[in-house]
């Protein structure tokens, strides 16, 4: 500090930042070092704190810690991958691949001292564990699924990210929708847009989450609000084409928007609806390398079938077999529910006949071989 005083170097660096500071009139700092150098007890180390030199620079080093930047951006460059190509991996590399990440984010939390790194690491943290989280909703463990989406939307909240914070509540609201809860997966969807203002989660909170749960709990005006709000909202936002990754944090696509209207409406018991829609989802789903969004909407499709007055019972449940057929591998609970849907409704109309045994026979096949 005397060498620096005696150059000017650091007092003069530093006078712009003593502005606006209380000064004593006619008086000037200075720095004073006692005759005969440092004062003995300070230089014996002994003070009245019970602590030395070496501690208080201990902790100065701490506050420098950090993690090679290197490995930060090789950490999201990595979670926007698994995003973007979440329907084409093979379940369990996924799975393992998403645990080990989780684990390592963690300790490099505890390694950084550096808000903005830990700002950065909150955030991986928090899609990692969102991910985590839809996984085990397809598993039907809503209680580890809640545990995961619930650290998401915190994990967000510490990365001050908003529009994190609302794909974590799409999260929660689809855990709470396949968990029976709809009037929780309206309430939650709808809190989740208080986040997402009109940005790119706005569209899947409103047509996936308010739109469906509605649906689900009869409300027509509801259902038809939500949906005519979320074209409104893709208006608003970049829209991607094709068929992007169910859960990745661009805006929904048109596809996406379409053939999540057309659940809703299925829940509504509305054909014609659902015709309408389908057809705006059916060209991009046709040819995405999704086996699960092909074999929903075939699903939808069959279901709707079943409404018309002249319906063809055989005719449905070849849609719905094929649709176990190119979906076969891929454990999710929406394909299962909504079959199981489809031959709740068949059997309200029809009873028990062959062609639903041959169904719930292929049902349970998927299901081991999953």
């Amino acid at each position: 500090m005397a060498a620096d005083d005696a150059s000017g170097a650091t007092i003069g660096a530093h006078r712009s930042n003593a502005k606006g500071l209380p000064k004593l009139p006619g008086q000037r700092a200075t720095l004073t070092v006692p005759h005969g150098g440092v004062d003995a007890d300070v230089a014996g180390g002994i003070s009245g704190t019970g602590e030395d030199i070496v501690d208080v620079l201990d902790r100065i080093q701490n506050l420098y810690r950090a993690v090679d930047p290197v490995v930060i951006s090789g950490l999201e460059s990595s979670m926007s991958t698994m995003l973007v190509e979440y329907e084409t991996w093979e379940r369990g590399r996924f799975i393992r691949s998403l645990v080990k990440k989780r684990v390592f984010v963690d300790s490099l939390i505890s390694q950084s001292m550096q808000p903005r790194q830990r700002q950065r690491l909150f955030r991986v943290a928090g899609k990692v564990s969102g991910l985590l989280g839809y996984v085990e909703v397809g598993r039907e463990d809503y209680a580890l699924a809640r545990a995961y989406c619930a650290e998401s939307f915190r994990l967000a909240e510490l990365a001050e990210d908003s529009d994190l914070q609302a794909w974590a509540r799409g999260m929660q609201s689809f855990c709470e929708y396949y968990a029976r809860n709809y009037e929780e997966a309206l309430a939650i969807a709808l809190d989740g847009l208080s986040y997402a203002g009109t940005g790119p989660q706005s569209v899947r909170l409103t047509i996936n989450g308010v739109a469906r749960a509605a649906g689900k709990l009869g409300d027509k005006v509801g259902v038809q609000r939500a949906v005519e709000r979320a074209y409104r909202l893709m208006s608003q936002n970049e829209v991607p084409t094709g068929l992007p990754s169910s859960v990745s944090l661009q805006c929904y696509s048109s596809a996406q928007t379409a053939s999540n209207a057309v659940t809703a409406y299925v829940s509504l018991g509305d054909p014609a609806r659902v015709q309408e829609f389908a057809t705006l989802a059916l060209p991009d789903i046709k040819v995405s390398a999704s086996p699960w969004s092909q074999a929903l909407l075939k699903i939808d499709l069959s279901t709707s079938m079943l409404m018309a007055r002249d319906a063809d019972l055989e005719r449905a449940c070849r849609v719905t077999m094929d649709a176990l057929k190119i979906s076969s591998g891929y454990p999710i609970v929406s394909i299962r529910r909504r079959v199981l849907e489809f031959m709740g409704a068949a059997e309200r109309r029809w009873g028990r006949v062959s062609g639903l045994d041959e169904v719930r026979e292929r049902l349970e096949a998927w299901s081991r071989d999953c």
